[in-house]
């Protein structure tokens, strides 16, 4: 069975420690870009990332669980290196794009609108460009995620904070 309960319990701490990680990530980027602006939010992120990888790796190496074969960078192909920078620039337009967004906006607007394009338009790539396939389940649940983002856009005549009770 593909459903959740039927994975490796592991499994299911992982993808809530992710989204519990994912939906921090967007509230402590808006803190700080009230602070700082994009650049230098880049500039500082960029360090820290830097500081925290190299230390993922040297713990892993020192508990000898590094998987990082020795001659790596000798053994890639050009498609391969390519692809890593076709990556790294990816990553960094789409960090500085998202702060961007969020310092402009309600963390809670941008990150349904960024979520939700970004499952219908993964289902698009992955059948246009991976072959993958379109179930009549993908369809459906696309469906209803572009009926959140109407419902999400609807005007209301209140909001929440104007309650009367």
């Amino acid at each position: 069975r593909d459903c959740l309960l039927s994975r490796g319990l592991g499994d299911v701490y992982t993808r809530q420690v992710l989204i519990i990680s994912l939906t921090l990530n967007g509230f402590l980027k808006k803190s700080l870009v009230q602070e700082v602006n994009v650049d230098e939010y880049m500039f500082v992120m960029c360090h820290i990332i830097f500081v925290f990888t190299y230390l993922y790796i040297l713990i892993r190496w020192l508990t000898k669980k590094n998987n990082i074969r020795p001659n790596l960078l000798k053994k890639m192909n050009k498609k391969t290196i390519y692809l890593f920078i076709f990556c790294g620039i990816n990553a960094i337009l789409a960090s500085c794009l998202f702060v961007y967004l969020l310092k402009q906006n309600d963390v809670s607007y941008i990150v349904p609108h960024t979520n939700s394009l970004l499952i219908i338009l993964t289902l698009f790539v992955g059948y246009y460009f991976f072959k993958e396939k379109i179930t009549l389940k993908k369809m459906l649940g696309s469906l209803l995620v572009i009926l959140g983002l109407i419902c999400i856009n609807l005007k209301d005549n209140k909001s929440l904070t104007q309650s009367n009770i």
